[in-house]
């Protein structure tokens, strides 16, 4: 049977420090973002004096919803590219340095 050394504790828990250091910023920036798109969606509503519950059929989420959600599929659109050209960036970089 197998042990834990102290070395592996402290492997585990590093690792597990590591990983949350670079979940909770992007949760976070997901959820400010979440929260900037609905309050100009609810700030688009109340400057044109258009209900936040509109609907035109019954499967419709909304005025403000539409809004909220047209919203975020764009940014998360956006920063997927973003992060696709950055991604290529990199490795391009990285080839060039391994090949000096």
């Amino acid at each position: 049977m197998m042990y834990l050394d102290f070395k592996d504790y402290v492997f585990v828990a590093l690792k597990s420090l590591l990983a949350t250091m670079i979940v909770v910023p992007f949760l976070l920036g997901i959820g400010f973002l979440i929260k900037t798109n609905i309050d100009f969606a609810y700030y688009i509503s109340d400057v044109n004096g258009i209900p936040r519950d509109l609907t035109l059929t019954v499967m419709s989420l909304g005025f403000a919803n539409n809004i909220i959600v047209l919203m975020s599929v764009f940014e998360f659109g956006v920063i997927y590219y973003l992060f696709n050209k950055l991604k290529k960036v990199y490795i391009n970089l990285w080839k060039f340095i391994i090949n000096l």
